[in-house]
């Protein structure tokens, strides 16, 4: 029997795919029958495929029986991503975006958009930030509870600078763009003047946009009258509320005059008052042409004699009865005494 001394070796070739993703160890001449163990080392952020007889085994371990080449295939090691999802709790209160899949370590940023009329509460892990931002570590669902909008509200004051004169109303708490309404209201003998904002305006309206204080001016009511004396003597006057007043007069009262409140006599003459657009007018009108009055004192009964000009002539006493006789260019009156 022959012996032979040589002993069989092969060659194991093992290479990378891309040098860039990994590297190979383990290749070289083996003998017959030896354990050949290839390693892939794949480089940062990637990772090891197979190798290209389809093997996914890393080390790779075989017996050397003939010679052989494997190349082992890398890829890029997909990253790691988290689902963030984001909800509302009432989506007729608002909305919210900035869910999705992130990358692990990537920037997440959610939004709560309340509508008109609500405002943002918080996020179901108790934050009130809004935009709220945090960074991908794990999956994570919130939810972003809403709440309706209490509404801005402003202050109306209104008030009267004397309570005497008159009194105001409307004043009070109203919503943003609600409607406002002040009245002011005199008292007997008073008038509205303005508001402390200069505004003549009764009732006064506006917006209500800002808080507002504002004060109603009141006033005494007065009434300016000129007495006009029509056919009157000379020193005719007439009297109202305890004064008297000539012809071309003017006072200030602070009633309405009626013609009841207006005394106009004079000896020998009727009058008539008329009051139009606050002038007082007053028209004399002789009663005869002789004798124009006769004006007896209960308490000494006595007669007066006076001419057509209203001067008195003569007086006396006890009245027993009246003759017209002439005396000069006019007539006078004679007063018979008892």
């Amino acid at each position: 029997m022959k012996i032979n001394d040589a002993f069989s070796s092969y060659t194991i070739t093992a290479t990378s795919s891309n040098t860039t993703m990994g590297t190979v160890s383990g290749g070289g001449t083996y003998e017959e029958g030896k354990t050949v163990t290839l390693t892939a080392t794949p480089k940062s952020g990637y990772r090891f495929v197979k190798w290209s007889d389809g093997s996914t085994a890393n080390p790779y371990t075989f017996k050397a029986t003939k010679n052989v080449t494997l190349t082992a295939t890398f890829e890029k090691i997909p990253p790691t991503t988290y689902t963030i999802t984001v909800t509302s709790a009432n989506t007729t209160m608002g909305t919210v975006s900035g869910g999705g899949t992130y990358e692990e370590g990537k920037t997440v940023t959610l939004t709560a958009t309340p509508k008109s009329g609500y405002r943002f509460v918080k996020w179901s892990d108790g934050s009130t930030k809004n935009p709220y931002t945090f960074t991908a570590t794990k999956n994570v669902t919130l939810t972003a509870t809403f709440e309706k909008t209490a509404p801005t509200t402003y202050t109306i004051t209104a008030t009267s600078a004397n309570t005497t004169m008159g009194t105001v109303s409307g004043g009070g708490t109203y919503e943003e763009g609600q409607t406002v309404t002040l009245t002011a209201t005199p008292k007997s003998g008073y008038r509205f003047v303005k508001w402390s904002d200069g505004t003549t305006v009764n009732p006064y309206t506006f917006k209500a946009t800002k808080n507002v204080t504002l004060t109603a001016r009141f006033e005494t009511i007065t009434y300016d009258y000129t007495v006009k004396l029509v056919n009157a003597p000379k020193d005719a006057k007439v009297t109202i509320d305890g004064k008297s007043y000539a012809d071309g007069a003017k006072f200030t009262t602070k009633k309405q005059l009626q013609a009841s409140d207006v005394k106009a006599t004079y000896a020998g003459y009727t009058t008539n008052v008329k009051i139009q657009n606050y002038v007082i007018t007053v028209t004399y009108t002789k009663t005869t042409d002789g004798v124009e009055s006769v004006a007896a004192d209960d308490e000494a009964e006595t007669a007066v004699n006076y001419d057509l000009t209203g001067r008195k002539v003569s007086q006396k006493t006890k009245v027993r009865g009246i003759s017209l006789q002439k005396k000069g260019d006019g007539p006078t009156k004679k007063v018979l005494m008892r």
